[in-house]
């Protein structure tokens, strides 16, 4: 599915926001110049993939 949503979006991407962020599959997959934004409305989720993210950029 992610490879179709890709195909979609426009090549050169400054910032992308994953609106509906959930596991992150989109956003971790998307590339983009600038930032790509994660944004969630259940606290525990996204403080779930705040700490996964902050692992992966200490190792």
């Amino acid at each position: 599915m992610i490879p179709r949503i890709f195909k979609l979006l426009p090549k050169h991407v400054t910032t992308f926001v994953d609106a509906m962020g959930g596991a992150f599959n989109v956003g971790a997959n998307a590339t983009a110049l600038n930032k790509v934004v994660y944004n969630e409305y259940h606290p525990f989720v996204f403080e779930m993939m705040q700490m996964m993210l902050t692992l992966r950029q200490m190792s």
